[in-house]
């Protein structure tokens, strides 16, 4: 280890008081509060299946919840609706064990209100050279920031449910590609949501596909159901996806099967 040189700092009372700081060391697996996306196109069940995480609270933010029945926030519909609301859940106002963030892209939407409104445009490309996306990306900085709060802090766990987006991929030695990600206007921040979560499970149909012979001798293809709803756990190329517990690659869309992975604890 490279040892610490003296005359870089400001004052010799700076290195006496690095030379005062204990660090202790932590060995070995330790489960911590999950932070899980969960995203895939519109009527899949993605809120469906955060209303059977136990002990379960939505943060309401597309007022699409009542057919279902979870324990919810009422519609939060402007900003001040989201600023109250978190600063119930940080001041453990509300009880709660696993947080449901539904959906994720209505918070970016606030967000980009919230800077537009600072700046007096309707649109955050009208605050010129690069403020606005520079002020945009602070602020979701700081809601990252939060939820990884309540997490590591408060020791709850965090689900964002995000809808479905595909962004063609070009690269110069492969042909052009699609590839699903968590849906937000801003891919970075898309991508930001990803690096900060443990799990991100992508949810898709099961179809099966068969080739029967049509008119005239052709051959058709024939699309059918399988299993239902499926999660994918890891990534591919054309699927944004990971994990940190021990989950198959492919699993039922069924939340027994991902407590039973949150109980057994990490890979």
């Amino acid at each position: 280890m490279q040892s610490i040189n003296a005359d870089s700092w400001e004052t010799t009372a700076s290195v006496d008081f690095l030379c005062e700081v204990k660090m202790e060391l932590t060995k070995g697996k330790k489960n911590r509060p999950r932070l899980m996306v969960v995203y895939g196109a519109h009527g899949k069940g993605k809120s469906t299946l955060g209303s059977e995480a136990p002990d379960h609270l939505f943060l309401n933010y597309e007022d699409g919840l009542d057919e279902i029945g979870p324990n919810r926030t009422p519609h939060l519909a402007t900003f001040a609706d989201h600023v109250e609301a978190w600063r119930n859940v940080v001041d453990g106002v509300w009880d709660f064990n696993w947080l449901v963030i539904d959906a994720i892209d209505s918070v970016e939407t606030m967000l980009t209100e919230k800077v537009c409104n600072e700046h007096n445009v309707d649109a955050i490309n009208d605050i010129g050279y690069g403020v606005g996306k520079q002020s945009l990306r602070k602020e979701w900085n700081k809601f990252l920031a939060v939820i990884k709060h309540v997490r590591d802090k408060m020791q709850k766990n965090v689900l964002v449910i995000a809808h479905d987006m595909v962004i063609p991929q070009r690269d110069p030695e492969h042909p052009e590609y699609d590839k699903h990600y968590p849906k937000l206007v801003n891919k970075d921040f898309s991508e930001a949501l990803v690096e900060v979560c443990d799990e991100v499970l992508y949810c898709f149909d099961d179809l099966r596909f068969t080739e029967e012979k049509g008119a005239f001798g052709r051959k058709e293809v024939k699309v059918r159901s399988g299993n239902g709803v499926l999660l994918r756990t890891t990534g591919k190329p054309s699927v944004t996806a990971k994990r940190r517990l021990k989950l198959e690659d492919v699993i039922p869309m069924d939340w027994e099967v991902i407590q039973e992975a949150i109980d057994l604890g990490v890979e």
